[in-house]
């Protein structure tokens, strides 16, 4: 009997243990479970910020693209207006231009006004008589500045004018780039 007993108490330990594992193997499962949603949630987060990484760098790249095809774009318009301006320069037009020019600005100041006048030397020929005091410029592309009691009144030089085109120029050329991404994203 003694051996019997023994045999009853291992199949009662045994039951036991059987019954521990249940539970233990239950708890496991849950944990695993919950472990494994905690898992695909962290693996959602991280692909989420590798996408937004991923996204940010792309458009950190069109960007940089953009910028410097405005750049070349600006470049070459701006050689195009420096050869067109020496053509200019060079014309019956410019000499016209010059003159017409002087002719407005000049009606404008008082005799009183101490006056001066500064322009290329080979512009100094186009100008009629005055009694405005001419300087000359080599950094100028063409036109004149009118420089009343030491402040510039008019400015005609062509320098001026090209500066202020560009101004314009880069806003279109913006306005392009817009426009091209607009219909690029509506694509998409």
């Amino acid at each position: 009997m003694i051996a019997g007993k023994s045999v009853q108490e291992k199949k009662g330990e045994l039951d036991m243990l059987e019954g521990k594992y249940a539970v233990i193997s239950k708890e496991m499962g849950k944990k695993a479970l919950k472990n494994k949603t905690q898992f695909v949630e962290l693996m959602k987060k991280k692909a989420e910020k590798d996408s937004r990484r991923m996204i940010a760098k792309a458009k950190t790249e069109v960007r940089k693209n953009l910028l410097a095809n405005k750049t070349k774009a600006i470049e070459a318009f701006d050689a195009y207006l420096h050869e067109e301006v020496k053509k200019f320069v060079s014309s019956k037009d410019y000499d016209s231009y010059l003159r017409d020019s002087f002719k407005k600005a000049s009606r404008e100041i008082s005799p009183e006004e101490t006056s001066r006048v500064i322009l290329r030397a080979e512009d100094i020929a186009l100008l009629p008589s005055t009694s405005f005091k001419i300087e000359t410029s080599r950094e100028m592309m063409g036109g004149f500045y009118l420089i009343v009691d030491d402040r510039i009144k008019y400015d005609y030089s062509i320098d001026g004018g090209l500066s202020e085109i560009r101004g314009y120029i880069g806003g279109l050329i913006d306005k392009i780039i817009e426009d091209e991404i607009g219909e690029h994203d509506e694509n998409e």
